[in-house]
């Protein structure tokens, strides 16, 4: 039924075990796309959410199952996003399984995910230059977008693989060779500086890519003219910089950065005060966040509201419609959100939704929501059995 989905309000998800609610797991991080969710626990087990619905549709619980292929082997982080779905080991080997893409009706986003073609993947599977073996890699942590992936070794270097129309894999043969927009196996990425950064994280967009260096510096590249990359870039010339090909150090960023995301054309960075900048454009409000509607969306944009974040995620939706949301979280473990909540992405209390209306910004409907989208920082406090 429509007015079973979306599930507006967050639901308990369990391991299937725990039917007499004696099991206890402890969750170090969650993953999700459109088409599924994973949670990792502490102790390196992967688990997969399974949604149990009544007779009419209307959800009835949420398990978490163990991915069986994956019992025994120690996960250390896991990523998704758009129906590929990818999984680092202890060790530093990388698994990864999904769809060509996550949308069978958008063929142009199909992409390779590292084992030398495109093609679907129902099982977890190894990608073999990954790994603690001899002439392997071994990876630390790995980002997915919607159609390229980045993956950071243990010595600070990155490697991507997929789709670079935009040059949003860091490689500059992509540049040169129209036959390199999509690469099939992973391939080093190559800074233009010497000694190259030491990345320890990575962010990947619709297309455009971030890389964190220790030093507290962002470096980007992929799409560049709707302001994603906050670089320095007379305005006379940007016309000719709609796309960067090789990892450019985003020199506009006066703060040391300690997260990155990047959404579909919108970049977010977190300072050591724990401040969020934003740069880029938003696909459904032309003034994010209550940033003036004549800003330059080159230039960071510190975000009202925001204090004390640690960390920032973004999910985005490219099928019929394009829309984005952010989810923020403070040091004291609560939970801040923005952007796109018409299928239940986020819900807000009676009493929040005037804060949707401030600072001019527009708030669209949906069928089946009071609400589609905020442009307004909310605090997402209404989870069940607490009292926030």
């Amino acid at each position: 039924s429509v007015s079973s989905w979306p599930a507006l309000l967050p639901r308990v998800a369990v391991p299937y075990e725990a039917v007499d609610g004696n099991v206890k797991m402890r969750i170090s991080s969650v993953a999700a796309s459109r088409h599924a969710v994973f949670a990792l626990t502490t102790d390196g087990n992967l688990l997969f959410a399974q949604i149990r619905r009544c007779a009419d549709l209307a959800v009835h619980d949420v398990e978490l199952h163990p991915l069986k292929e994956l019992i025994g082997v120690r996960i250390a982080q896991v990523a998704t996003r758009f129906g590929q779905a990818y999984a680092v080991t202890s060790d530093g080997e990388v698994y990864a399984w999904g769809m060509r893409s996550g949308d069978p009706h958008r063929p142009e986003l199909s992409c390779s995910m590292g084992f030398g073609k495109v093609a679907t993947l129902l099982h977890p599977t190894r990608i073999p230059c990954f790994g603690s073996g001899p002439g392997a890699t071994p990876i630390r942590c790995v980002a997915s977008g919607i159609s390229h992936s980045l993956f950071v070794s243990i010595y600070g270097e990155v490697y991507s693989v997929g789709r670079a129309e935009d040059g949003q894999l860091g490689l500059a043969s992509s540049a040169l060779r129209p036959e390199c927009h999509h690469v099939m196996k992973p391939a080093k990425v190559s800074f233009d500086t010497r000694p190259s950064p030491m990345v320890v994280a990575v962010a990947a967009g619709a297309r455009h890519s971030l890389f964190l260096a220790a030093t507290g510096e962002v470096w980007g590249c992929g799409l560049a003219k709707y302001g994603a990359l906050p670089m320095t870039c007379p305005v006379a010339k940007r016309p000719m910089t709609s796309s960067v090909w090789v990892p450019r150090l985003l020199d506009r960023l006066q703060c040391f950065c300690t997260g990155i995301a990047a959404g579909i054309s919108i970049s977010f960075f977190v300072g050591e005060g724990g401040e969020v900048l934003l740069s880029g454009t938003a696909r459904q409000t032309p003034f994010p966040f209550g940033r003036s509607i004549n800003a330059d969306p080159w230039a960071p944009y510190r975000i009202p509201g925001l204090r004390q974040i640690e960390q920032v995620s973004v999910s985005m939706e490219l099928s019929s419609f394009q829309w984005e949301h952010a989810i923020f979280v403070r040091q004291d473990g609560s939970i801040y959100a923005w952007g796109h909540l018409g299928h239940g992405e986020f819900s807000i209390k009676e009493g929040q939704k005037s804060l949707c209306g401030l600072m001019g910004n527009v708030v669209g409907k949906a069928s089946n929501s009071t609400l589609s989208f905020c442009n307004s920082v909310v605090r997402v406090n209404n989870w069940p059995g607490l009292h926030c």
